[in-house]
């Protein structure tokens, strides 16, 4: 297991230098419970050898569908007798000593940093799909991102947590609960010259931050890899980097190196859900507009389209689950800006009178996720609101092609997202079924891609569908008229990847559902 090994080769390391205070708890004081509410473990069982997981890496949750953690945590083969876990709301290790706010996942898929090359790298950086969301509550809470910056902070302090070990000579003795200690940043430059001293032939990117020990306090060490250096901005925790490695816990004069999370992007002026579109370029499009007593103006949550003036077609997803007493939900045509004071006058908004969920959608599934509402009163058709010709009943969407989207989802290709302030579009190439299938089956076992789907992959040089789209329409042309052939149920969580399919329910297979239903219901 590369995760041991390392570790191993870094204690041979440490064990050749002078201990200062080895009674020290390495891996700081005890945090509190929901202290650090995002704080993820990485739980290996091997039931041959150990009674409980072993807790072996950290790693922080940023949505409730993504962990962002170490590569080398996961850069190994695993023995078939072991399986991994992660676990969010995790304060205790024992397992008599769970408290019940813990929330275990499995690991449906994850994606290395495409720098990293193994071992002690600069880009040690993974993503972490699990295989269901995580539910947040005081326990369960996502960590907002540093933002996009050409390095990691240079000075100043970082708050750490790990269930890492607590003794500072071999072998490791890991914590019995989450730790927390308090690192001092230490400037790129000295910590590169000190680095290549002792590591000749591995410089250092200037991605990455580095950290030391104060030396009246505790350090990280041994299976806190994976885990958060956290600042502070205007009382906010944010993640500023991912503990990668370290030469020695103990001593107060070797850094410790963390990946950075505000690493400059390849494409940081790409807006992820195409160009601007022009108002009046889909009259058919809809908002679904969520309002909540924490914020100052609705948010656009999800797309539809308006099929007649009585019913709009969007995705399950977008209407499946229990809404807060305190919300309330808004569907909206010829909305263009998104803003309240940009508002043009076009806009026109109904309650939702019907909601009817296709009846082969299951939760957070691939397959039919259609769903078909009706307001509560007629929409009035303008040049800025019309319907969109749905596709003729046929037993699979396109394979070749292109498509049209729009939507007010996510213009950024980072974490936290930011929606656009007006409506976006972008062209999409369509995958092939079995070819999507195919990628598919590898990253998300367990999940069989009906025929009725249809996919899509974003062109090189272009944007892509992103969060908060769901639901919104694929279109093609047909003699000049724009026809609905998919409704947007699912991507990946990274926008701006090429070789990963976007998934669309296919409006030509279920067409009949469709018709008969609006017919029973009209």
């Amino acid at each position: 297991m590369k995760t041991l090994s390392l570790f191993t080769i870094l204690f041979a390391v440490a064990s050749a230098l002078p201990s200062i205070r080895n009674d020290r708890i390495w891996g700081g004081d005890n945090a509190m419970p929901g202290q650090a509410p995002y704080m993820v473990g990485f739980l290996r069982y091997q039931p041959l050898t150990i009674d409980q997981p072993f807790n072996y890496c950290g790693g922080s949750l940023v949505n409730e569908w993504w962990v962002i953690s170490a590569a080398h945590c996961l850069d190994f083969n695993l023995p078939e007798t072991a399986r991994l876990e992660i676990v969010a709301g995790q304060h205790f290790i024992a397992l008599e000593k769970r408290s019940g706010n813990e929330q275990f996942r499995n690991i449906s898929f994850y994606i290395f940093h495409p720098n990293f090359g193994g071992g002690a790298n600069s880009y040690d950086i993974v993503l972490v799909r699990p295989n269901a969301p995580f539910v947040f509550n005081s326990f369960v809470q996502p960590i907002r991102l540093a933002s996009q910056s050409p390095q990691p902070p240079q000075t100043g302090v970082v708050r750490a947590f790990g269930w890492g070990s607590v003794t500072g000579t071999p072998p490791p003795i890991l914590a019995d609960q989450l730790n927390t200690v308090l690192l001092s940043v230490m400037r790129n430059d000295l910590c590169r010259e000190v680095l290549n001293a002792i590591f000749p032939g591995h410089p250092l990117s200037s991605s990455c931050l580095c950290t030391l020990r104060f030396e009246t306090t505790g350090n990280v060490c041994n299976a806190d890899s994976g885990g958060p250096a956290v600042i502070e901005e205007n009382g906010e925790p944010v993640l500023a980097g991912v503990l990668a490695w370290s030469p020695s816990c103990t001593a107060v004069d070797l850094p410790t190196v963390w990946s950075g999370i505000a690493l400059p992007s390849s494409r940081n002026d790409r807006i992820w859900n195409g160009e601007n579109a022009t108002p009046g370029q889909a009259p058919y499009m809809i908002g679904l507009l969520v309002y909540r007593i924490t914020i100052e103006q609705p948010l656009t949550f999800c797309g539809g389209s308006l099929i007649n003036e009585w019913w709009v077609i969007s995705a399950a997803r977008c209407l499946f689950g229990n809404l807060p007493s305190t919300d309330r939900l808004e569907i909206v045509a010829g909305q263009h800006f998104v803003e309240l004071d940009k508002r043009s006058g076009n806009e026109q908004f109904r309650n939702i009178s019907l909601q009817i969920i296709h009846p082969n959608y299951e939760a957070g599934g691939l397959n039919y996720d259609i769903a078909l509402i009706r307001p509560n009163a007629p929409f009035v058709f303008n040049s800025f609101v019309q319907p969109i010709r749905l596709a003729s009943q046929s037993p699979q969407p396109p394979q070749i092609g292109t498509i049209r989207a729009f939507g007010w989802g996510s213009i950024t290709d980072s974490l936290p997202s930011v929606s656009a302030d007006q409506l976006k579009t972008v062209m999409l190439s369509v995958m092939r079924y079995d070819l999507c299938r195919e990628v598919l089956n590898a990253i998300l076992p367990g999940h069989s891609l009906s025929s009725s789907c249809m996919c899509t992959l974003r062109f090189e040089t272009s944007g892509n569908v992103c969060t908060r789209d769901f639901g919104g329409p694929a279109v093609i042309e047909e003699n000049g008229e724009p026809v609905i052939f998919g409704v947007f149920s699912w991507g990946s969580g990274l926008c701006s990847a090429i070789d990963l399919p976007t998934v669309w329910s296919g409006i030509g297979p279920v067409r009949t559902w469709i018709d008969q239903t609006i017919q029973a219901n009209s």
